[in-house]
């Protein structure tokens, strides 16, 4: 693929990449790995393409994969096959020889692809179900000659993972960590074959990672401890996203754990060091991930600095990499973060504002729920703090906040929520409307 060409034609139109991602109905992420060539583009956008750019198929530039070869069937089959996501996902895993990076940037492509054709999330739960359960059922570690199919199936099923991490169902986030948890346990005898050991370090990183980041939510702090330490063990062989990322699972792991949250601010040193160190082969925005968690923990410890968030600033929207997040969203939430600690809450509220309507609590940008969660906890907490606090607001945010908590069941925002209920009936003592709350504070 050139993404070179693909770049021009939009430039030719006086188009920004937020403005052909507008039209095409797809994220300035994607666009922006389909012009540095980082994965292939689906037949319906190869289309869209066109139409926008007013041009010929071999005008951009692309070569089709074996995904469009796929699609050159009858056409029953071919309906059935655009139509139906899990197919599509299950084929991605007879792609040609290729990079594990490679299987799970298809993956995001396609579902991307599908979120900009359908709001069916039923069907897109139960595709990465079936992509997860495909990938453990399907393929036997025993069958070492075929370590590359297996090892793919492994990394579609680990992005599987990440995505159904997404979701605002407890089912969904369970699926995801047992399933991660079991991958990571086929990935063993890929870490002792020399052949494979780099591949399957990445994998066993990227599975560590969603089982620290949902067994916090699922299982409390020690489980997503346990499991970032393992990440970061993995790493030391991965290549340096996931190597700087286990580092940052490790960082918030202790950060939410009362008895060893000393340990997060080394932890975060520690990742900006060896991302500094590999700069020439990490993409910029991680950068802006690194550094805004840096910033977080610095202004949690009381250090004054405010060069970690600039920097963040600064690379977040330099470029993309794997990581399912919106880092916009991701920095603006680690943002508003270091500002509350730094007492500086109208700000913090401001910043939040960006994330979360407080009238309806929906997102402003693309977010999971176990950050949608976090927003509005945070919005909560600094509501309280500020000078002007409106008891109305506070109780509408931290309802909402709880309602979103209990239908996810996550044990580490269902003791801060209930920590946040004892400062309110602090503030307003015996107040009904605080007592009305009360029954919401019951574990589920």
């Amino acid at each position: 693929m050139k993404g070179k060409q693909l770049a021009s034609l939009r430039k030719m139109r006086g188009w920004t990449q937020d403005m052909a991602a507008a039209r095409l109905g797809i994220s300035k992420r994607t666009l922006i790995r389909w012009e540095q060539a980082l994965t292939p583009i689906p037949k319906y956008h190869i289309l869209r393409l066109c139409e926008i750019y007013v041009c010929k198929e071999e005008d951009l530039g692309i070569y089709q994969q074996q995904e469009e070869e796929t699609l050159s069937l009858p056409p029953l089959l071919t309906s059935f096959f655009a139509q139906d996501l899990a197919t599509r996902l299950l084929t991605l895993t007879f792609m040609k020889p290729c990079r594990m990076i490679d299987v799970q940037h298809q993956v995001r492509s396609l579902l991307e692809e599908f979120d900009a054709m359908t709001t069916d999330l039923l069907s897109r739960r139960k595709a990465l179900q079936q992509m997860i359960a495909y990938a453990i059922a399907g393929a036997s570690v025993a069958l070492i000659p075929q370590q590359e199919e297996t090892l793919k199936r492994y990394a579609a099923s680990i992005t599987a993972c990440q995505e159904l991490g997404r979701s605002k169902h407890t089912t969904d986030l369970l699926f995801a960590f047992e399933g991660a948890s079991t991958l990571l346990q086929k990935l063993q005898p890929f870490l002792k074959e020399t052949r494979s050991h780099q591949e399957a370090s990445m994998l066993a990183t990227q599975a560590s990672i969603v089982c620290a980041v949902l067994g916090r939510h699922l299982k409390g702090t020690q489980v997503a401890i346990q499991y970032a330490q393992e990440a970061v063990k993995y790493g030391h062989d991965a290549p340096i996203i996931e190597r700087v990322e286990s580092l940052v699972a490790l960082s918030w792991a202790y950060y939410y754990s009362a008895a060893v949250t000393h340990k997060a601010l080394p932890l975060a040193e520690e990742a900006a060091s060896v991302l500094n160190e590999g700069q020439r082969s990490a993409p910029p925005a991680l950068y802006g991930q690194v550094y805004s968690v840096l910033a977080v923990m610095q202004a949690k410890n009381f250090i004054p600095n405010d060069r970690a968030l600039n920097r963040a600033t600064q690379h977040i929207t330099a470029g993309v990499y794997s990581s399912t997040d919106d880092p916009i969203a991701v920095l603006l939430l680690n943002e508003a973060r270091t500002l509350d600690y730094r007492g500086d809450h109208p700000s913090a509220l401001s910043t939040t504002a960006q994330l979360i309507d407080v009238t309806t609590f929906t997102t402003k940008r693309t977010m999971s729920e176990r950050e949608r969660i976090a927003a509005l906890m945070l919005t909560t907490k600094a509501s309280l703090k500020a000078k002007d606090r409106d008891l109305e607001q506070s109780v509408a945010l931290w309802k909402e906040t709880m309602t979103s908590v209990r239908a996810l069941q996550s044990e580490q925002r269902f003791e801060e929520a209930v920590s946040t209920y004892h400062t309110m009936d602090i503030l307003w003592q015996a107040d009904p409307r605080i007592t009305a709350l009360q029954p919401l504070t019951l574990h589920w």
